[in-house]
């Protein structure tokens, strides 16, 4: 609205446009020189006395293309939602591998639900001892869509060492869930998930001493899928 109304005032359009930046990044109460090149600018354009003022008052101003921008991405992020929840779920979490907590994401909605709280509880807590981490902060927004997820009836699967992929969750349509791929174990990388990948179609894992062997998962990422009983199909050896 400033550059507009500058415009139409006679002023440039590409002084219009810097003198709008200036004002709703709130530096014309700080930068005072570069300001009083604008403010002339504007007496010399026959700007109100009020409306110059009123951008010297002017703190922050969000864009408003900025703001149409973020409305049209939630209109595209609803319609998704709604129509296509298991490919809009199945990104999402794509996009959210490197923080994930698999023990938890395939526990019940109840347990979902308790873990969710604690975290909230941590996140609010005075307490200095307690002090939530980043990545905790993060598992709260993905324990809220996975709640929303379960809400909606779409299940988490285990890792399949013969469906999973490396990096990007995949999608179970005949029972309404996804599957979640080889990197959101905590301690692999994506090279070690590659590198199961890879094995995997050279030749299925006959032992959980086959799948240590011919991949680099260490001792510590076997035992917790060990844990996690998704090499329960594989004998030792």
């Amino acid at each position: 609205d400033i550059m507009v109304y500058l415009m139409y005032k006679g002023v440039k359009p590409i002084k219009a446009f810097k003198i709008m930046e200036f004002v709703r990044k709130g530096r014309a109460s700080k930068d005072k020189e570069t300001w009083k090149e604008h403010k002339q600018t504007m007496i010399d354009a026959g700007i109100e006395e009020w409306f110059i003022d009123s951008c010297e008052k002017i703190k922050y101003m969000f864009p408003k293309a900025h703001a149409t921008a973020y409305v049209m991405m939630a209109w595209r992020i609803a319609w998704f939602k709604i129509y296509y929840p298991l490919e809009y779920y199945a990104t999402y979490l794509t996009v959210k591998t490197d923080v994930f907590d698999l023990e938890n994401a395939l526990g019940d909605k109840f347990k979902i639900e308790r873990k969710l709280k604690e975290l909230e509880q941590k996140q609010y807590s005075k307490n200095s001892k307690e002090k939530i981490s980043a990545k905790e902060e993060e598992l709260i927004n993905i324990f809220e869509v996975i709640n929303e997820m379960m809400a909606r009836n779409i299940k988490i699967s285990n890792i399949d060492l013969d469906i999973s992929d490396a990096t990007e969750w995949k999608i179970d349509y005949e029972n309404n869930s996804l599957i979640p791929p080889f990197v959101v174990l905590d301690g692999l990388g994506i090279s070690a998930a590659n590198s199961i990948i890879q094995a995997s179609k050279e030749k299925k894992f006959s032992s959980k001493d086959d799948l240590s062997k011919r991949t680099q998962i260490n001792k510590t990422v076997l035992e917790k899928m060990e844990k996690l009983e998704i090499t329960k199909s594989l004998e030792q050896t």
